[in-house]
């Protein structure tokens, strides 16, 4: 049985998932759209020249806040409803840089970016998941093992651009954020929360969902110890760890 297969009935509904140029993208959105009775999936990549016949692309950059609010504006003329938002884009481990808004680009890219994107569509998710059966709107944040090796007092609220720390702490911090944003959706918006479904203001699942070591382009532009991240791989590859990205999908 092919993933396909396993997946339920996707009819009329619509999905936008970040991070066109990554390999889990575009085994998850193929999952997506291998589904016939798709209505529309938006493929969310820095370059608007991905697009297939059940898709259409939204060109942003997150290290460019202004990018994703436009982007979310753009989608919001475009749509009335949103089912589901999966926050697939991302960066790990590279050389220290601030984004023109003033913050370290691992920090913006994994964890302000989304941010930004989905307090701009927390509405339209609400608005879609009225009258409809629990869990049918959904956003997942893609995290990561490395929020346990963040720095020890948690995110540095002071300066989170840690001017002094390693590429790849800059990671951690950011996927912390990931993991502690999506608590805290859950608890103002997911089916607890105290004006949910129930009172009739719509509910949205959220998930922190760390794929594994996956076979991608995320470690491609990191810099770490020499042989670090090789050295690792062949480490979970011996094991049977590493998957591709149509099992980490």
């Amino acid at each position: 049985m092919s993933s396909c297969d396993s997946l339920p009935d996707l009819g009329r509904k619509v999905y936008i998932v970040t991070g066109g140029n990554s390999e889990i993208l575009v085994f998850s959105f193929l999952y997506q759209a291998c589904q016939n009775s798709i209505e529309q999936s938006v493929l969310h990549n820095r370059s608007s020249s991905t697009a297939c016949r059940t898709c259409y692309s939204l060109e942003i950059d997150h290290l460019s806040l202004a990018t994703v609010v436009s982007s979310a504006k753009l989608f919001l003329a475009k749509e009335t409803a949103l089912h589901g938002l999966a926050n697939n884009a991302g960066i790990m481990a590279t050389t220290f840089r601030i984004s023109k808004e003033g913050h370290e680009a691992q920090w913006q890219t994994n964890y302000l970016a989304p941010w930004v994107f989905i307090s701009r569509l927390l509405l339209l998710m609400l608005k879609t998941s009225k009258g409809l059966p629990s869990r049918s709107v959904r956003i997942v944040n893609l995290s990561s093992s490395g929020h346990y090796s963040a720095p020890k007092g948690g995110i540095n609220f002071s300066d989170t651009s840690l001017p002094d720390a390693s590429n790849l702490t800059h990671y951690d911090q950011s996927k912390l954020a990931n993991v502690l944003h999506t608590k805290t959706l859950n608890q103002l918006y997911g089916p607890d929360w105290p004006s949910a479904a129930a009172a009739g203001n719509g509910e949205i699942w959220t998930t922190a969902a760390h794929p594994g070591l996956i076979e991608s382009n995320l470690g491609v532009k990191a810099e770490m110890p020499s042989g670090f991240f090789v050295e690792r791989h062949k480490s979970v590859r011996r094991s049977g760890g590493r998957w591709d990205g149509d099992r980490g999908a």
